[in-house]
């Protein structure tokens, strides 16, 4: 049985043929459009215009909220996200104060530049906030790379595992199903305000370099899921991913950038390999930053 995304989907190319076939990947522009303007941008009768707005406004899983002034006034008198500070100062100073509730962060970087000890640094400082409610912590692994035991030195022995759900993810379909597992659970009452995905990218995503179309749709799946839950339930997302090459941007970066509010660059400094370079390269409401830590056998330290 076919979702009713995919209906409309089928709906949107059966109006608007295979010439705007491409308008299929970007929903919510359209969405966010008027009759009038989707009569122009698309190029189509008055009538058809209306029948596809009616559609997309029925049938879109998120429809687009306009804050008006009143609202704007309640949000700016609201308090603060919550924010969890990490108890390394200079992390808290890249991070602005810490990581914040809601937000997306992607870290990204060469392989030994410090992602997943970051993701570590991260799940221990929010199992340590004062929540006031039984709080866990979910964790995909796709790098099959975690390790419980690390875990535990970064938090000096005081930790209890059982607050962290650890699922290894075997493909970029299985990333998409794990999210919406997470995303089930929360809906059903656990309390967890910290999801780790190290990494973005598994490994099976190589399989798709012939089949480009689909890589992009995985990797929009996966994205559009991790933002759905940052904002549907206040969790804050971290996700690691790889540089592209030797830039300092990320892998898909077209894709993955515009869905992080955050996105950190790390590399080990050429002259110090014990040294790791930071460098926030997008920050939403804040300047971007740059520190240096080193990482020894307690974790990540100033």
């Amino acid at each position: 049985m076919k979702s009713a995304n995919g209906k409309l989907l089928e709906f949107l190319e059966a109006r608007l043929g295979s010439r705007h076939r491409g308008y299929r990947w970007f929903l919510l522009p359209l969405l966010m459009s008027s009759e009038r303007e989707l009569e122009s941008i698309l190029s189509i009768p008055a009538k058809d215009a209306r029948v596809i707005h009616d559609a997309l406004v029925s049938t879109f899983k998120h429809p687009v909220h306009v804050v008006g002034r009143d609202e704007l006034a309640s949000l700016a008198s609201s308090p603060r996200r919550v924010v969890v500070q990490t108890g390394v100062p200079c992390i808290d100073e890249l991070l602005d104060g810490g990581f914040r509730a809601g937000q997306v962060y992607q870290i990204f970087g060469p392989t030994g530049s410090g992602k997943t000890e970051a993701g570590y640094l991260a799940i221990c400082s929010f199992l340590r906030h004062p929540f006031g409610k039984d709080t866990k912590v979910a964790v995909i692994d796709t790098e099959h790379s975690f390790r419980p035991e690390r875990l535990v030195q970064h938090a000096g022995g005081n930790l209890d595992l059982n607050k962290v759900f650890i699922a290894t993810c075997y493909s970029s379909p299985h990333l998409v199903t794990l999210l919406g597992t997470i995303d089930a659970m929360m809906r059903r009452g656990a309390f967890i305000p910290l999801l780790v995905v190290d990494s973005v990218m598994p490994a099976s995503i190589q399989l798709y370099q012939d089949e480009p179309v689909k890589r992009q749709r995985l990797l929009l799946d996966a994205a559009e899921r991790m933002w759905a839950i940052s904002r549907d339930h206040g969790t804050c997302i971290l996700f690691t991913n790889h540089a592209a090459g030797d830039l300092p941007l990320p892998s898909s970066s077209n894709v993955l950038l515009g869905y992080s509010d955050h996105a950190i660059h790390m590399r080990k400094e050429v002259s110090d390999a014990g040294t790791i370079a930071a460098r926030v390269v997008k920050c939403t409401g804040g300047p971007e930053r740059s520190t240096r830590f080193r990482i020894g056998p307690a974790g990540i330290t100033s």
